[in-house]
């Protein structure tokens, strides 16, 4: 039987290892201990596995059981790659050329293709209001969303938009549409730790870690 799983588990899991983030082994005691211990596993899913869990059921109601049952590892696991991946932004923003912050930079090099991962904070509550002016300028303001769309001077020809003339949308989905369309993965990063918290107090809540360098 354990074999039979395992075998499973590795024709499915094996060729998408890279993809993904980690495994959770649930059961009645002692079975998953043995699978376990037993190595049963390919050697590079048994590295992976997060945690295992007392599971009463085997059908699908025991999938959303073993997930519940995992809820503080699978959140301790978010945190540690979250901080692994705001510890390379950092890096590349002291000592490298690879890191963008802000949404005007950050939108600028989504735009090239530039971006490779798109950092978003948990708490940011933006909106993006596109406005054209009448000399066919297209320029962007980021406003929280409590707040009503202002009037809008066009920073290269001086125009006025009217505030009912911008199109408002919300930051994360904005963002995150160029993302989609350029093949970039969005990153979502929690406050919980100290240098989350500065993506969002310090760089805006939106950064990206670059392909390559851009000067911008």
């Amino acid at each position: 039987f354990y074999q039979e799983v395992a075998g499973m588990a590795n024709d499915l899991m094996v060729p998408k290892r890279h993809e993904l983030d980690g495994i959770l082994v649930g059961g009645p005691s002692p079975t998953k201990d043995e699978f376990l211990d037993g190595d049963y596993l390919h050697h590079e899913l048994q590295d992976m596995v997060l945690g295992k869990f007392d599971i009463a059921y085997t059908d699908e109601s025991g999938l959303y059981d073993l997930v519940d049952a995992a809820e503080d590892v699978l959140a301790e696991h978010e945190m540690l790659q979250d901080k692994q991946v705001m510890e390379e932004f950092f890096k590349q923003l002291h000592d490298g050329d690879k890191a963008t912050y802000g949404f005007d930079q950050t939108r600028q090099n989504l735009n090239m293709g530039a971006v490779e991962e798109l950092l978003i904070s948990e708490d940011l509550r933006k909106d993006v209001v596109a406005y054209t002016c009448e000399n066919g300028h297209d320029e962007y303001d980021l406003i929280d969303s409590s707040k009503p769309t202002p009037d809008h001077d066009c920073s290269r020809c001086s125009a006025t938009v009217e505030a009912d003339e911008g199109e408002r949308e919300d930051a994360i989905d904005h963002l995150m549409e160029l993302a989609d369309q350029r093949g970039t993965e969005t990153v979502f990063i929690s406050t919980d730790f100290e240098k989350g918290e500065q993506l969002l107090t310090a760089f805006g809540g939106v950064a990206g870690l670059l392909r390559y360098s851009t000067g911008v």
